[in-house]
């Protein structure tokens, strides 16, 4: 059967990272999580979906 995910690699500054670790855990999430539903906001708003 294929997969249906995919890994991807990305280039982040140290302190940035843990910063988001750290935010992400208050808030039951972890750094995978929020990357995809980053893409899936990018995706339905067919554009960057920040302001």
């Amino acid at each position: 059967m294929e997969s249906l995910t995919t890994t991807i690699s990305v280039q982040v500054d140290k302190h940035d990272k843990e910063i988001a670790m750290e935010i992400l855990s208050s808030l039951g999430l972890n750094l995978s999580t929020y990357v995809n539903m980053a893409i899936k906001q990018l995706i339905n708003k067919d554009g960057i979906p920040f302001e």
